[in-house]
């Protein structure tokens, strides 16, 4: 029933190209794990920077007086956030 189906038989085809292709392998699996360690490797010794919050109220798409009070509440509690 498999062998049947189109989407199967496209799908397949389509797998079997792709592993025709060792450069292809490389820059989809092998570099990006490489480049997570190399990465990795070159900023282990610098902290994570804070990240600064802007909370902006009013009516146009901002947070009403209260929510943005609660939003400022709970980033305050982050070391992370500024």
């Amino acid at each position: 029933m498999l062998d049947r189906n189109a989407l199967w038989q496209l799908t397949r085809s389509r797998v079997m190209g792709f592993t025709r292709e060792p450069e292809a392998m490389f820059w989809v699996f092998a570099f990006p794990v490489l480049l997570a360690l190399a990465l990795g490797i070159a900023f282990r010794n610098q902290a994570p920077q804070p990240v600064a919050v802007g909370i902006v109220t009013g009516t146009a798409g901002g947070a009403t007086p209260a929510r943005a009070t609660w939003l400022l509440a709970a980033l305050g509690r982050s070391p992370d956030v500024r």
